[in-house]
């Protein structure tokens, strides 16, 4: 049945259950919602398109729809259903608590700017201020051109459910100001199905506590024009699901206490901006987001980053924090599986006075698993000439990338000042372990600066890594104060030097080694390594071993089949794998192309072929054989019993004996002597 028909069958069943006076009745005096028809151009108005000539007999009825969306809305106030037909609305609203306005599609149902052709704009309010009931309100199918949406919501006001779903915007806005006095106010809004033309997203909160203020955006496109999320002593949420915005960029800000969390996810977005003041917790999920811009910039002393599968086109990950607060900071970013290109990951820390902190200060970094085309991972950690009362430390950890033609790969600089600590010394600790870097200018870089020493503990840890290809392999500059274990590297075919800075060459200490890591193939970029490997099975155990290898292989496997595993230098963990599928790798199976070739297969006669891996085929018919008879009664005897055990088809045997029967095998021409000259 027709949408419409539905719906004029829903509104006749109306009236003959309730009378024909029900849709004179207004909806403040019902207990369910209305059914309100707007028509501005139906068959009984005398005055079509002319919202200001109107039917008399007009009631919202299928015959007597009204004209226009607010007259509609301020007849049936509260709660109200009302259903647009196909037109052209020109109109300023005002929506009441409970409302549901639908559209009968975006092709054919516009709500527009009264001043549209001069470039005027309408505001559409909903007002959500009734705290006797729940608020709900839905918006959907139709198209609304130069049209902000504003969603005001105050202190005291019972849950708040919103849904704008299934239009399209050109222009204009959807902006939601959540505000109270330290409420508890529960607020949900939900963007679903939109194509946002030119109209950006909004919001905000202030004063809004547990469970706060809900975003949810599903299925969003959005073109020129941006979003932004702010709060102030709040808690704030953002769920982004399949939101394809390539020129947006996403802004989260805090003006006062509170908390913000924003997930990203399935989405392509040029960016996200977080600014954070006053040590205040943002949080952000990236997972399977392309960014196409300038990637993730934060400024805030208190994060919970985590990025998954994304990809970044230009911009990467830039984390800047600054610890001088008075409330215990840190953050903590998780970076994996994910793709950057011109920039990578950048990190710039300073840890200042904890005199005043109820916390220390954790700052912590994981990069794992990405691979890094053209960029890399920096980070610059300082701290200023203050007395630290409570425990600060910085854990950087790069496992299982790859770094292709990267000016730097890693690069760590560190400055330190000559002052006094207090009773608690600041920790900086840096673990490489597991990465691969070719072709890189320079693979690891670690500088620290000239101090008074004895003040501070850094430790660095490179440890099974390839660095082949580029420049300079590593390079340290400066040792005071600096913990270096480098070990279980192949560091090697450098053009200038593999070793560089303060340390000698490491070549043949520590399980250190400069060899050709034979890569499967580095002129494509598979930088997994080959059987043949000096990289297999030679790097070094510890805790510090990443427990997966960069496709997600365990570590540490037997690569070289001697009976013990050992971690592999580099991001990739070689193993024998079963190419044909028939239970044994390529180090056990003879054959590793057919199936039917495996340790412990049925050897079948007389074909030259060892399918059990013997190391000869049975009755091998390239063999020396006296006769051909012995060679068909070889296979007749080493087929029977592959027959009794079921390991063959008699069939099968047949076909072998019959074969080696017409063969020529043992066959021996007679050769005719040639005569003998005859002496004259």
């Amino acid at each position: 049945m027709h949408s419409m028909t539905r719906l004029f069958a829903l509104a006749a069943t109306t009236a003959c259950v309730f009378g024909a006076g029900f849709f004179q009745t207004r909806a403040a005096q019902a207990s369910i919602p209305v059914i309100a028809i707007v028509d501005d151009d139906a068959a009984n108005d005398p005055g079509p398109n002319d919202a200001s000539v109107s039917d008399p007999l007009e009631d919202g009825s299928p015959e007597h729809p009204f004209d226009g969306i607010q007259e509609a809305m301020d007849w049936v106030l509260n709660p109200c259903d009302i259903h647009i037909l196909p037109g052209t609305y020109r109109e300023s609203l005002s929506f009441p608590v409970n409302c549901r306005v639908v559209g009968s599609g975006r092709a054919s149902t516009f709500l527009e700017a009264p001043s549209l052709a001069s470039g005027g704009s309408i505001d559409s309010t909903i007002n959500l201020g009734d705290p006797a009931h729940a608020a709900e309100f839905e918006l959907s199918n139709l198209t609304l051109r130069i049209l902000n949406v504003w969603v005001d919501t105050f202190a005291g006001d019972p849950p708040i459910r919103i849904s704008i779903h299934d239009v399209t915007m050109e222009g204009g806005s959807i902006t939601v100001v959540a505000t109270g006095d330290a409420s508890s106010l529960d607020v949900r809004v939900s963007i679903e199905n939109a194509d946002l033309q030119g109209a950006g997203v909004y919001a905000s909160a202030g004063d809004l506590f547990d469970p706060g203020f809900h975003l949810v955006m599903k299925s969003v496109n959005i073109s020129g024009a941006g979003m932004s999320f702010s709060e102030s002593r709040s808690t704030f949420r953002a769920d982004l699901d399949g939101v394809i915005a390539p020129q947006t960029d996403i802004g989260m800000f805090r003006s006062g206490g509170g908390n913000q969390n924003v997930s990203l996810r399935n989405s392509e977005l040029a960016g996200v901006t977080i600014a954070y003041l006053n040590g205040y917790r943002a949080a952000l999920v990236a997972d399977n987001v392309h960014f196409t811009g300038a990637g993730i910039s934060s400024i805030t002393s208190l994060l919970n980053l985590s990025v998954t599968d994304c990809d970044f086109d230009h911009g990467g990950v830039s984390l800047s924090t600054d610890t001088n607060f008075d409330v215990g900071t840190g953050a903590r970013a998780t970076i994996s599986r994910s793709r950057f290109r011109e920039d990578g990951v950048t990190l710039a820390s300073r840890l200042f006075d904890g005199a005043h902190y109820s916390s220390g200060n954790n700052i912590s970094l994981k990069v794992d698993s990405n691979l890094f085309l053209g960029s890399g991972v920096s980070a610059a950690i300082s701290h200023g000439p203050f007395n630290f009362s409570f425990p600060q430390s910085v854990d950087i950890s790069v496992t299982n990338n790859v770094f292709e033609s990267s000016p730097v790969g890693v690069g760590l600089a560190f400055t330190l000042p000559d002052a006094e600590p207090g009773p608690a010394q600041p920790l900086f600790s840096t673990s490489v372990v597991n990465n691969t870097f070719a072709g890189c200018p320079t693979g690891v870089q670690v500088d620290t600066n000239d101090h008074l020493t004895g003040k501070d503990s850094l430790t660095t840890l490179l440890m099974n890594n390839v660095i082949t290809a580029g420049s300079t392999g590593i390079a340290i500059h400066g040792i005071d104060d600096h913990t270096f274990r480098i070990a279980g590297n192949d560091v090697h075919g450098n053009s200038l030097t593999d070793y560089a800075g303060d340390i000698p060459d490491q070549t043949g200490l520590n399980a250190n080694i400069s060899a050709d890591p034979l890569f499967a193939n580095a002129a494509s970029g598979d930088y997994r390594l080959t059987a043949a490997s000096p990289c297999v099975d030679t790097g070094v155990t510890g805790p510090a071993v990443p427990p997966e290898d960069h496709d997600g292989t365990l570590r540490p496997q037997d690569g070289d089949q001697d009976g013990i595993s050992l971690p592999d230098i580099g991001a990739f963990e070689f193993i024998q794998r079963d190419e044909d599928g028939d239970g044994f790798t390529a180090g056990e199976d003879c054959d590793d192309t057919d199936a039917s070739v495996h340790p412990g297969a049925a050897e079948l006669p007389g074909n030259a072929l060892d399918e059990d891996c013997s190391g000869a085929p049975a009755c091998d018919p390239a063999a020396f054989w006296k006769s051909h008879g012995q060679y068909v009664s070889c296979v007749v005897r080493a087929c029977s019993p592959l027959v009794a055990s079921g390991e063959v088809a008699k069939a099968q045997c047949d076909a072998a004996v019959s074969q080696a029967a017409h063969s020529s095998v043992g066959r021996r021409q007679r050769l005719r002597q040639a005569p003998v000259p005859q002496a004259r």
